[in-house]
């Protein structure tokens, strides 16, 4: 470390001490040059966008899933940086060799983590999740309100009280299919849901006949509540 060589005439308190007072002095030059070189030079910010996609495509043969995808857009812009400021001569590597580097820490994180299948899986769950955390008051009646013909407004599903006094809710068919999976199988994700305890099917498939007085029967989705304490892993 840099503590293996003390500099002749110094005790390691009194080099420690120094290196705190330099660092204090010329701190931060390295940014201060990128920021007052941005300011300076508009255009070059437009070469920022340009690095991020060219790092992205470095990432391209990795297949990365959705979850990845999106942090490696970080990675893209720390990339971008980087590069930026090597072309202007702040920093004293090439663009490729910033690549690389970057490149060689995102595939570190990626080594890290889980396999992809269980990305997907614990994305599903947390679309579901948050889906309903954000709406489950505004998009998810009692059903009861519903049946009385009080409610106005979108309707993406409703809430019913079970004996215990814990909330049960239905989410829509085309809800789930079109909103809460858009852009994933809705397939799998009723799969897994169901895998997981979290979704309750009937005999006849995964949706479930609903009724109450008052109303016409309607399939939905039976979602346990219990989805909303999970957290972000798959069991």
């Amino acid at each position: 470390g840099i503590f293996d060589t003390v500099p002749e005439g110094h005790s390691a308190e009194a080099y420690a001490a120094q290196l705190e007072r330099y660092s204090r002095c010329i701190g931060g030059s390295a940014i201060r040059e990128f920021l007052h070189a941005l300011t300076h030079n508009p255009g070059d910010v437009a070469l920022l966008s340009e690095y991020k996609a060219a790092f992205m495509q470095r990432l391209e043969p990795l297949k990365l899933s959705r979850q990845a995808l999106r942090v490696g857009k970080r990675f893209a812009v720390i990339a971008a940086a980087g590069a930026l400021a090597a072309k202007l001569d702040i920093l004293p590597w090439s663009v490729e060799e910033g690549f690389a580097s970057v490149v060689q820490c995102f595939r570190a994180w990626l080594k890290n983590q889980p396999k992809q299948q269980d990305l997907e899986s614990a994305d599903i769950i947390e679309r579901t999740r948050n889906f309903i955390s954000r709406y489950s008051m505004s998009q998810f009646p009692l059903l009861e309100t519903v049946a009385a013909g009080n409610f106005q407004g979108k309707m993406s599903g409703f809430r019913k009280v079970n004996a215990a006094g814990e909330a049960e809710f239905y989410v829509m068919i085309d809800t789930f299919r079109e909103e809460i999976c858009k852009g994933v199988s809705w397939r799998k994700g009723l799969t897994l849901l169901h895998q997981l305890g979290f979704l309750q099917r009937s005999t006849k498939g995964y949706s479930k006949e609903v009724s109450c007085k008052g109303m016409a029967r309607l399939r939905a989705y039976h979602i346990d509540a219990r989805i909303l304490a999970t957290v972000d892993s798959v069991a």
